[in-house]
């Protein structure tokens, strides 16, 4: 839909316009109240106030009627323009993060060529054969169709370049008032999920994947990402093919099923792209053997290199400047200079021109009162291991108000790794972590008896009132007996508990809710809120008439009608209230702080509680005073029975928490890990503060809703020798950890 926008314009006509109307209206009204004794008052009021208030609505409908359509060019410039400030504000600082510098960082000047014409099984979107970090913008300008791999081995620099790239992007569009911006968007691509196996239905799910991520981060209106990424507004750069699928498979669905889709044209070229992945993993999905729809076609794929001894030198001379020294480089750092120089080929060379460890080593020895010449004199696998140690304590070393010690960042640290080492093993995602799936890779016996305690817990919400009301029915004299009604009741209660029981268990992935109130700002939403709510009253009435009806038989104990009625339609309402507010509820695709997902589904879970209990101990409320109350005393029972939705409505919201929470256990599972796993020290109280912490320094990432370790390699090392897996072995064997010229991913 083609919504309307309020520009400048259209807001002061429609103002003025109101305010003259509202004038003219007043004037209308003052004359009839003056004039009312007068045969002629009413005629002068309408006579003067009519020119006046159909001026002011005509202006009002012009003004309404002149707002700009959202997807005229101008409107769509603006919002292009806003969301790439923001845009490159936020990849400005993620760069500083990988870099581990403050400022205007500077990456070393990676430099890269055209993949071997050998290796190449598709067509190419030609371009230079060489250049480098620093002139990547303009050997993009360069490709015809803007289509470009960035491969690489792990650790070689790929995201670093994408980063730059984007910056460039950014920063050549905001200097010029060129009226088509362009704006790059950075994308974990094994955070997009999809069921999908069609390029069709793949690419309608992806456009929909980046819709969304520019809405819950950027907060850009849906119908806006939609106009902008059809016409082509828009430029992914899609970070991580290589992660989309296991290392351990032959077989890559989901990389295969995106790049089917990136091959569909729009309109009458294909889409400009923008993909890093490593070289081993593409040329997999680029093999002969594979059908020629599985490569991505008019595609340039460019290979990182490794960096020089001079590219190096000159990198860390930048980063520790010192013009009184030889190089420009401070004292400390002669000997590794040296070292370099003199063994171009050695083991210190080797390690110091990949990008990562590059990057590890001023991390670890960026303080003035460190040594960096100790690592001349270490071999090559102590070297790697010393990089990887010493890590955490420089990274938390340097932060200031440090809420915690090395020792235990390392230990919940290792904690997770070994979380993701489980789940790899079980089947799961090895590098994505999600803190309310946490229990299943705690491992046996604690799986097992997490999955029991949860279960019964669940289970506990409706056992504990079933078995007091059937002691009650059977014990209490008075009573008479169960009736039919209240044995269907029981048997009710006694299946909802078997229910719940076996719905824990079962330990099903339950999606996080999330509910958007925002949604019934817009028609669509409020429609359905509305029509929902609208259900949930139509069946509390079905429900008045079949209490009713079944009080005559004698099913249930007869009570008066008006019972019957009150609080069948105080239920209906509840029920309609309960559907009504998960309407609402949407998937998110991106956050902004790991803690997000975790601490929103419990914020909307809360917010649904007091919903639906509120609504629950105003129906109790009310319903007892209108049945008990005098009927004449109408008023007097209705504010007499708010006090009391009030007195009911907070334990009943307290409770309506634990019974959302029994049903969908995984706040039960959450709760009883974290529990578990914090009292045995492996994980932290509040694990979802300690990875917005780790996030801030850069040792974990986002990935959509998802958290991964900014650095495999360092997950690689931290996980305990009995867990790596043939897969994390393989990982390994490639890894600097093993040899020395291969790096983890940066």
């Amino acid at each position: 839909m083609n919504k309307r926008y309020w520009s400048r314009r259209s807001r002061i006509l429609t103002t003025f316009g109101t305010f003259i109307l509202a004038v003219g209206l007043v004037w209308i009204t003052v004359w009839l109240l003056t004039k009312t004794d007068r045969n002629d008052g009413a005629g002068i009021a309408n006579v003067l106030a009519f020119p006046l208030t159909a001026i002011g609505t005509a202006i009002a409908v012009i003004g309404i009627r002149s707002r700009p359509y959202r997807s005229t060019p101008e409107i769509l410039a603006g919002h292009a323009r806003s969301l790439l400030r923001d845009v490159a504000t936020a990849e400005a600082r993620t760069l500083a993060q990988l870099l581990g510098d403050t400022g205007e960082p500077r990456p070393a000047n990676l430099s890269f060529n055209q993949q071997h014409a050998a290796l190449i099984t598709w067509r190419t979107d030609r371009g230079a054969q060489v250049g480098s970090l620093e002139t990547i913008h303009s050997y993009y300008e360069g490709l015809e169709r803007g289509r470009l791999v960035i491969l690489g081995q792990a650790g070689s620099g790929k995201t670093v370049l994408a980063i730059r790239l984007l910056l460039d992007i950014a920063a050549a569009t905001l200097d010029n008032s060129v009226e088509r911006v362009i704006v790059p968007i950075r994308l974990s691509l094994p955070a997009f999920m999809t069921k999908s196996t069609r390029a069709t239905e793949i690419r309608r799910d992806f456009e929909n994947w980046i819709v969304a991520h520019l809405f819950d981060v950027h907060g850009l209106p849906r119908d806006v990402s939609t106009k902008m990424l059809t016409d082509g507004w828009i430029l992914p750069i899609l970070d991580g093919l290589d992660e989309m699928d296991p290392d351990d498979t032959n077989t890559f669905q989901r990389a295969q099923g995106i790049l089917r889709a990136l091959n569909l044209p729009v309109g009458t070229t294909p889409t400009r792209v923008v993909i890093t992945c490593r070289t081993g993993r593409f040329e997999q999905l680029s093999a002969p053997t594979l059908d020629s729809s599985q490569s991505l076609q008019d595609a340039t794929a460019i290979v990182l290199l490794p960096l020089s001894v001079p590219q190096v030198i000159y990198w860390l001379a930048h980063r520790f400047p010192d013009a009184r020294q030889p190089d420009n480089l401070q004292r400390r750092w002669r000997r590794v200079a040296s070292t370099l120089r003199d063994h171009p080929n050695g083991r210190l060379a080797n390690c110091l021109t990949s990008p990562l460890h590059l990057y590890l080593a001023v991390t670890v020895y960026r303080s003035h009162n460190s040594s960096p010449s100790e690592l001349c004199d270490l071999d090559a696998p102590t070297l790697n291991q010393h990089l990887f140690a010493q890590l955490v304590p420089a990274i938390t070393a340097g932060l200031e108000d440090e809420p915690y010690e090395s020792k235990q960042v390392e230990r919940w640290l290792r904690g997770l790794a070994n979380h993701l080492a489980r789940a790899g093993r079980m089947g799961y995602s090895t590098t994505d972590l999600h803190l309310h799936e946490l229990w299943r890779s705690t491992g046996a016996p604690m799986n097992f008896w997490i999955r029991v305690i949860a279960s019964g817990l669940a289970a506990s919400f409706l056992a504990v009132p079933t078995a007091a009301a059937t002691i009650w029915l059977f014990t209490d004299k008075d009573s008479g007996g169960p009736l039919w009604g209240d044995w269907i009741v029981l048997t009710a209660m006694f299946i909802g508990t078997l229910f719940l029981f076996a719905n824990a268990y079962s330990a099903k992935s339950s999606p996080l809710i999330h509910i958007d109130f925002s949604r019934i700002k817009k028609r669509p939403g409020r429609r359905k809120f509305l029509r929902d709510l609208g259900i949930g009253l139509a069946s509390g009435t079905a429900v008045a008439i079949v209490g009713a009806f079944a009080a005559r038989f004698g099913w249930v104990p007869e009570r008066p009608v008006v019972s019957d009625i009150a609080f069948g339609v105080g239920g209906g309402l509840l029920f309609g209230m309960s559907i009504a507010i998960l309407s609402l509820s949407t998937a998110r695709h991106a956050v902004l702080r790991p803690s997000e997902p975790v601490a929103e589904s419990l914020r909307s879970t809360v917010r649904l509680a007091i919903a639906i209990g509120g609504v629950l101990g105003f129906t109790i409320g009310l319903s007892s005073f209108l049945i008990l109350g005098e009927p004449n005393r109408l008023l007097f029972n209705s504010i007499v029975g708010l006090l009391m939705a009030i007195i009911f409505g907070i334990p009943i919201s307290l409770i309506t928490v634990l019974a959302i929470g029994a049903f969908r256990c995984w706040s039960l599972f959450y709760g009883i890990t974290i529990l578990l796993q914090a009292s045995r020290r492996q994980l932290p109280w509040r694990p979802g503060r300690f990875l917005d912490w780790a996030y801030t320094a850069g040792l974990v990432r986002l990935a959509g809703t998802a958290t991964q370790f900014r650095h495999r390699e360092l997950q690689l090392y931290l996980t305990d020798a009995s867990l790596k897996d043939a897969e994390s072995n393989t990982a390994v064997a490639s890894s600097p950890l093993a040899a020395v010229n291969t790096s983890p991913e940066s």
